[in-house]
C-alpha cells in the first residue's frame, strides 16, 4: 500500500475534504494517533475549522468517546488516540457506530525521525496507517 507522506497543511486538506465527501448514515470516523505532544489536537482543531460550517462533527478522545456517543450522532470523529490499543480501539469504534475507522493517520515531529527506521518499521507504519502527517509548527519550521 501506497501511503502518503504529507506537510500538515496538505494532511489538513486531505482529511477536512475526505469528511466533506462523506455520504453515509454512519458517522465518518478518522483515528489521530502520534506520541504526546506532537499536534494531534491541534491537527484534529484545524480539520474541524475546514468543516464547521458544512458538517456536525467533534474532535473527540479515545477514551471519551462514550459520552459523545451518548451525546447524539454526529456526521464525523477526529479521535485522537493518546495510546489505545488499535484492536481494543476499533472493537469499541465498532460496539459504538457498528464500523472500523475510515482514515487513519499518523502524526509525527518530523519526517527525518522515520528516515532511518529499518524498512520492516517503514513497512509496519505503511500497514497501519493510510496517511502520515509531518507537524513542522511543532519544530518552528512555519
Amino acid at each position: 500500500m501506497n501511503v502518503p507522506f504529507v506537510e500538515y497543511d496538505k494532511g489538513v486538506e486531505i482529511l477536512a475534504t475526505q469528511v466533506l465527501l462523506h455520504r453515509n448514515e454512519k458517522p465518518y470516523l478518522a483515528t489521530i494517533d502520534g506520541f504526546m505532544g506532537v499536534g494531534k489536537t491541534n491537527f484534529a482543531l484545524d480539520v474541524l475549522s475546514e468543516v464547521y460550517f458544512n458538517k456536525r462533527g467533534a474532535v473527540v478522545k479515545e477514551h471519551d468517546l462514550e459520552r459523545e456517543f451518548s451525546q447524539g450522532m454526529r456526521e464525523y470523529f477526529l479521535i485522537e488516540n493518546h495510546g489505545a490499543f488499535r484492536p481494543l480501539m476499533n472493537r469499541r469504534l465498532d460496539f459504538f457506530f457498528d464500523k472500523k475507522p475510515d482514515l487513519h493517520i499518523l502524526v509525527v515531529s518530523s519526517f527525518a525521525n522515520i528516515i532511518n527506521f529499518p524498512t520492516e518499521k517503514i513497512e509496519k507504519l505503511r500497514q497501519n496507517y493510510n496517511l502520515i502527517v509531518e507537524n513542522p509548527y511543532l519544530l518552528g519550521k512555519q
